[in-house]
């Protein structure tokens, strides 16, 4: 469902432009820089309870490239506050620290996070969704893929708990952010991404 129709879905965010690129940083870092153009969901939204099950997928993709075998940490991050440099909004998903494949060169990854509404609410902590997803980096030909594993789940919390809800408030808008944080800082360990989406499922 589009966020002004009913019964279907739809790309509400899509920015196909790549972002700057996140290196020379072991700290966390947004990975919408440069074009600071983030999807969102409208105030008032999940503060109205017509819209509870509301169900939303965020996509993205890159590029990632590094020295040695350090470690990628990806963050989604939900918040009032507009503009990709607020990295401390709610995580919706967050991964363990993945262990990258020893230097590879600009290998490709995923990311999917589906976010489900639960509960409607205004003011502070009065909504609630739970969010799941998964990143992963295949491998091309006979070459390494991006991470040492195949795929990484993505909860909102790490390690796993049996809580996978997170809270906010319904009657704000909320801007999504995706953040990496490698292990350690070099030029050579470089994640871009280069392609953001984000739907509206039903």
């Amino acid at each position: 469902m589009g966020f002004g129709g009913a019964g279907y879905s739809a790309t509400e965010f899509a920015d196909g432009t790549d972002f700057t690129a996140v290196a020379s940083s072991a700290t966390e870092a947004t990975l919408l820089a440069g074009r600071n153009l983030q999807p969102y969901i409208p105030a008032g939204m999940l503060g109205n309870p017509q819209n509870v099950n509301r169900s939303f997928k965020l996509k993205a993709w890159g590029v990632i490239s590094c020295t040695g075998t350090p470690t990628m940490t990806f963050t989604a991050r939900m918040s009032a506050t507009q503009g990709s440099s607020t990295i401390t909004g709610a995580i919706l998903g967050i991964s363990p620290a993945m262990t990258l494949a020893s230097g590879i060169a600009t290998k490709m990854w995923f990311l999917e996070l589906y976010i489900h509404t639960k509960v409607v609410g205004q003011g502070a902590t009065n909504a609630t969704v739970n969010a799941h997803g998964i990143v992963w980096g295949p491998a091309g030909g006979a070459s390494a893929g991006a991470f040492a594993a195949l795929a990484y789940a993505l909860t909102p919390t790490a390690p796993d708990t049996a809580t996978w809800t997170q809270t906010y408030d319904g009657a704000v808008t909320q801007y999504i952010n995706l953040c990496g944080t490698w292990s350690a800082s070099n030029a050579a360990n470089t994640i871009t991404c280069k392609h953001l989406e984000f739907d509206s499922l039903n």
